[in-house]
């Protein structure tokens, strides 16, 4: 164990003129009014104005991008900034083509506290604004009130609520004159990247590309370069449609505003390479000579006693990074003796001390919420998890408990203050004179993921009093090379080497700077970047189709020009030598792709007997007129005619004409899977009955296959009825709303002490080793066929989960086991947190194992792993048309 306290962190308050004092309304410093009733900025930060926020509030640069700590008042700062483009256009003159704004953050729990802080933010300073969240959850609420036969036009009913939200939502009259939509990052790449159906998507994107003047996207650094990319496009395509000025007095037509604590240098590589007027807001920026008297030193954050514990130490291993999450269970149960005694404290201010224990594990969450409720009679009413898992309502009732037990969703941005609500204190002292966190347990893999969370304890900017608080206390577990990374720093080196003594090595202090760059030496969250390189520009093809098709011959050498622009952006100094990709290229790769999309888009799954009913087909057996699968046969046999026509030959036999036809549907699928902006692969979902509450407070609930069988023991169904039937009394079952992803359903049993190790299984005897290798391994590929299996245990799964998802094809990127390929994956998870899956394959020749990393993922890996070690691992030394699409 290490032990650190880590110092004070101080902000810049801001003396001169406070924007919110033009319109008579700054607000007194009330306790009444406190931040965790609006989940946004308290009055007491909004009346204590920052340096940076009046920056922000200053700016008029197309991109503003303000890089201050976590917990210093970003989300403010572009709030201020809406309320500074508000005056430069008037109240008379607002509209929603000009004052519209889209707010983008990460997660739910995020734009649920994003929604409430900017409702309560118009409401207070009289901006005519609406607050309308914008999520799959929300949307389906509006999809359900929907007659039947318009809900299939999800995209349109998308559109209506962006350009007409009062009629899409169905209201009577709205004084608004504007709206701030908050949507999270999924549904903007979606629009951008022309994701939705053929009717609606063009639409769409012109609304996106036309009608919000400001756009905030909140906690930049979480997304990976892949992610990152696809705002850089949208910046460079308001560049190029026109909608930036490079006015140094009025607001540019469209202001892009990001918000980051811990930028990465590819990402800060990427921003100014985009050719971009910028306003860089960042902690380290002189104040000008003429306001050096307009400012002084603020305290933001209070200290905090660190202690950091090895997970390798803790959990008997090598503290690799599911073990992170395991140790930090052993850590709760050595510490729970000093953690109890910290709950039941009755401070002198009547408040209790509150904390949180965050996971990046929901089965390390629910593994402590179970050993809590064991030791402390109390844990019932007092200890609340935030997961994935949990309900509405069960999240809210959580966000009040003293202790909060909870997975990444809160990791970003997340505020901690409570309402106080029923806990029996006067309402006029309601703010808590101490940070909303006095402890915290976490796990952390990335320095990324270190910051941020150690960022959630110790706020104190909106106290009165923040300088007078004490030093808050957390704990947490990390890998063994970082623990030695921190042992190497703290323990001051080699003493005789140093003619000096450094103070912030003492082994006893660190400050906020110095334990930022021992955070940038840890493994990062995502880093992958020759994925960005090589082969993302291919996700902007659609959108750059639909531009070509609304220009004129004689323009198009315009967008050629676009697009060597965007290609130079994205390959940097390295790819200049490559030959730049032409709109007419683009295109032929997209005719292609849309020539498979016709015929095979409506299909998810393609069942096993599909094929056999076709390879019936081509030997001349016709099915039956009334054959459910013969929506399936005539999209084979359309498109076996364009096979037929690029080979220029025929097939010897029924079954080399099937093997084409599933190469032609990897093909499409794994193009597809570039357009989902998650990276993950999204494994089958179960509706869960819970009684126990093992896996959240709710009693039915849906979540992941893969988790399930790995940290539960369960029971499954593989109807609806028979799971009702087997769950409830008759007289108390009930009709339960099944959403449309579920598959499959479970009773659990019990929460494992061990997790179970989860792989798949291929069985393709129509081909040699050699063979399938030579087509699949090695390469982005998609697979159908998968199977689902317990590694290393006897204990055998029913047939419905084994068949699950066994008619999907399965974007993956397969490496042999003992390959040179799969020692380079080891070496990329320090760069990206993935894990893969251990496949099972049975050849016409024998069985082998090998590695499987599943979903969108697969394209960046490829394109990070050397090509001669790729070459070198294929059983054949030419790459054949599967190979993935760099440029």
């Amino acid at each position: 164990m290490l032990t650190v306290t880590v110092q004070p962190y101080d902000e810049r308050l801001w003396l001169g003129e406070h924007p919110l004092a033009l319109t008579g309304s700054v607000p007194p410093a009330r306790p009444e009014q406190g931040a965790g009733q609006s989940g946004g900025a308290s009055p007491e930060e909004e009346s204590r104005l920052l340096y940076h926020q009046w920056r922000m509030y200053q700016a008029s640069a197309p991109l503003v991008i303000n890089t201050h700590a976590t917990g210093t008042g970003k989300t403010l700062g572009a709030l201020l900034r809406l309320l500074g483009r508000v005056r430069q256009i008037g109240l008379d003159q607002l509209t929603p083509r000009l004052g519209d704004t889209l707010f983008i953050a990460p997660t739910n729990e995020l734009i649920d506290q994003h929604v409430r802080s900017a409702s309560e933010f118009c409401r207070r300073y009289g901006l005519p604004y609406q607050v309308i969240p914008v999520t799959r959850d929300h949307l389906q609420k509006s999809w359900q009130k929907l007659p039947a036969e318009e809900r299939s036009r999800r995209g349109w009913h998308l559109r209506q609520l962006l350009s007409d939200p009062v009629t899409a939502r169905q209201e009577d009259v709205s004084t608004a004159q504007a709206t701030i939509f908050v949507t999270n990052p999924d549904i903007f790449y979606y629009i951008l990247t022309a994701s939705y159906n053929r009717f609606d998507r063009g639409e769409l994107l012109t609304d996106l590309l036309r009608n919000f003047g400001l756009v905030i996207i909140d906690e930049v650094h979480y997304y990976s370069p892949r992610q990152l990319a696809a705002f850089l496009f949208f910046l460079k395509l308001s560049a190029f449609c026109g909608y930036f000025s490079n006015s140094d007095v009025l607001d540019s037509p469209r202001q892009i505003c990001l918000l980051t604590a811990t930028p990465s240098p590819a990402m800060r590589r990427f921003l100014e390479q985009l050719g971009i007027k910028t306003e860089w807001i960042e902690p380290q920026d002189p104040v000008p000579k003429a306001w050096a008297d307009k400012v002084r030193p603020v305290r933001a954050l209070t200290a905090v006693e660190l202690e950091i514990y090895s997970a390798g130490e803790l959990g008997g291993g090598q503290g690799t990074q599911r073990q992170t999450g395991d140790a930090l269970l052993s850590l709760v149960q050595h510490l729970w003796p000093r953690l109890r005694q910290l709950l039941e404290a009755q401070p002198a201010d009547g408040f209790p001390v509150e904390g949180a224990i965050l996971s990046n594990s929901l089965r390390t969450i629910n593994l402590i919420y179970r050993e809590l409720r064991a030791r402390w009679p109390a844990a019932g009413e007092r200890i609340g998890r935030i997961t994935g898992p949990q309900g509405t309502q069960a999240r809210e009732e959580a966000r009040e408990c003293q202790l909060i037990l909870a997975t990444p969703t809160v990791d970003i941005g997340y505020n901690f203050e409570r309402t106080r609500a029923g806990q029996g204190i006067p309402p006029t002292a309601t703010r808590k004179p101490r940070p909303s966190l006095d402890f915290l347990l976490f796990d952390a893999w990335s320095g990324d993921e270190l910051l941020q969370r150690l960022g959630r304890v110790g706020r104190v900017l909106a106290l009165p009093a923040g300088e007078d608080c004490g030093p808050c206390r957390a704990w947490v577990v990390v890998d063994q090379e970082t623990y030695r990374l921190f042992e190497g720093h703290l323990g001051g080196g080699n003493a005789a080497s140093e003619s000096r003594p450094d103070p912030s090595r003492d082994g006893k202090t660190i400050d906020r700077a110095t334990l930022a760059k021992l955070a940038a030496q840890m493994p990062t969250r995502q880093d992958l970047t020759a994925y960005v390189r090589s082969g993302v520009i291919a996700e902007f093809f659609r959108t750059l189709g639909l531009l070509g098709q609304g220009m004129a011959d004689e323009e198009l050498p315009l967008l050629d020009s676009f697009l060597q622009d965007l290609q130079q952006l994205f390959v940097g100094e390295d790819g200049q030598r490559q030959r730049p990709l032409t709109y007419r290229q683009l295109r032929a790769w997209l005719r292609e792709y849309e020539e498979r999309a016709e015929v095979y888009g409506g299909f998810t799954h393609i069942p096993a007997a599909a094929f056999e009913r076709f390879a019936a087909l081509l030997d001349r057996r016709e099915p039956k007129q009334d054959d459910p699968l013969i929506p399936y046969l005539r999209a084979f046999e359309k498109r076996i005619l364009s096979i037929l026509q690029k080979r220029q030959e025929r097939p010897r036999s029924s079954r080399e004409a099937l093997l084409w036809l599933k190469e032609d549907l990897s093909i499409y699928f794994r193009e597809h899977a570039r357009w989902t902006f998650r990276e993950g692969f999204e494994t089958p979902q179960v509706l869960v009955f819970d009684p126990q509450h093992w896996l959240s407070d709710e009693d039915v609930t849906s979540y992941d296959l893969f988790h399930i069988l790995r940290s539960y023991d369960a029971t499954f169904y593989s109807t609806a009825q028979d799971w009702q039937q087997a769950c409830f009394p008759k007289e108390q079952q009930r009709q339960v709303s099944i959403p449309e992803e579920v598959v499959l359903f479970c009773r659990l049993q019990t929460l494992r002490e061990k997790p179970r190790q989860v792989g798949l299984r291929l069985e393709v005897p129509e081909h040699s080793q050699a063979e399938w290798e030579a087509a699949w391994a090695y390469r982005p590929a998609a697979l159908w066929g998968l199977r689902p299996q317990f590694i290393n245990d006897d204990t055998g799964l029913p047939a419905c989960v084994r068949s699950c998802f066994q008619e999907r094809f399965v974007p993956a990127f397969v490496a042999a086991e003992k390959s040179s390929t799969v020692a380079w994956l080891i070496a990329l998870r320090q760069k990206a947190r993935f894990f893969p899956v251990a496949l099972d394959i049975s050849f016409a020749d024998r069985t082998a194992r090998y590695q499987a990393v599943l979903g969108p993922l697969a394209w960046q890996l490829a394109a990070e792993i050397p090509r001669w070690a790729l070459e070198r691992d294929r059983r054949r030394g030419q790459q054949g048309e599967s190979d993935p699409l760099f440029f």
